[in-house]
C-alpha cells in the first residue's frame, strides 16, 4: 500500500499522476495508473533487488523509541494489532506466481512484539545488549514472500524505562509512512490505557 512518494523525477507523468492521486486522497489504496497498478512497479523493482540478494538488509526501514514512566505492555501490544489490522500494507508478502511477485494481503491473525528484558544487567552491558539488539535487527533480512514484513521488539531496561525498536521492509513503508504509524499507535496506545 502506497501512503507517499517521493521521487526526483520531475516532469515524469507516471510519477506526476502517481502524486496527484495521493494527494487527492487515494492514500491506502492501489492507485491505477494507466493500466498499471504503481504497487506492481515498486514491487517489481523491490522483488529484482530482493532476489539478486536476500540477505540484504538494504530495504529495512525503522528506528527505535525510548519510553520512559509506567508502561501498560498489554495496551502497547493492543496498539500494535490495532495498528496491524487498520493498515493492510503491515499485513501484506508477495509471493512469486506464474514467474513474478504478487501482493497478497493476509488476514489478521494478531501482532505480538516480542518482549527482551535486560534489566538484571549492569548498565555498561544493558547499553551493549541494547545498541547489539538494534544492530541486528537492522541488519535482519525480511523475506518478502511469507512475511511478515514488520518487527517489533520491546526491550525492558528498568520497570520505568523500555525501547520499543520496530523494522518495517520498505515495501510496505517509508520515512513518512513511518510518521503516522508512530501517531496512530500514541493515539491507540492511550485509547487502550484509557
Amino acid at each position: 500500500v502506497i501512503t507517499a512518494v517521493t521521487f526526483n523525477y520531475r516532469g515524469n507523468p507516471l510519477v506526476q499522476h502517481a502524486r496527484q492521486a495521493i494527494a487527492s486522497g487515494a492514500v491506502g489504496r492501489p492507485t491505477f495508473i494507466h493500466g498499471h497498478y504503481l504497487q506492481d512497479w515498486l514491487i517489481k523493482d523491490t522483488d529484482y533487488s530482493w532476489r539478486l540478494d536476500p540477505d540484504s538488509p538494504a530495504y529495512n526501514v525503522g528506528g527505535s523509541v525510548q519510553l520512559r514512566g509506567a508502561l501498560n505492555v498489554a495496551a502497547l501490544e493492543q496498539a500494535f494489532d490495532a495498528l496491524v489490522l487498520r493498515h493492510e500494507a503491515l499485513r501484506t508478502v508477495f509471493p512469486v506466481e506464474g514467474g513474478s511477485a504478487v501482493q497478497r494481503i493476509l488476514p489478521h491473525t494478531g501482532f505480538r512484539f516480542i518482549q527482551i528484558d535486560l534489566s538484571q544487567l549492569d548498565p555498561e552491558p544493558r547499553r551493549e545488549q541494547l545498541a547489539e539488539r538494534k544492530a541486528t535487527e537492522s541488519s535482519e533480512p525480511f523475506d518478502l514472500e511469507r512475511g511478515p514484513l514488520l518487527r517489533a521488539r520491546l526491550v525492558c531496561l528498568s520497570p520505568l524505562q523500555h525501547v520499543l525498536i520496530v523494522t518495517l521492509h520498505h515495501i510496505v513503508a517509508e520515512g513518512w509512512a513511518m510518521d503516522v504509524f508512530a501517531r496512530e499507535c500514541a493515539a491507540l496506545y492511550a485509547a487502550f490505557c484509557a
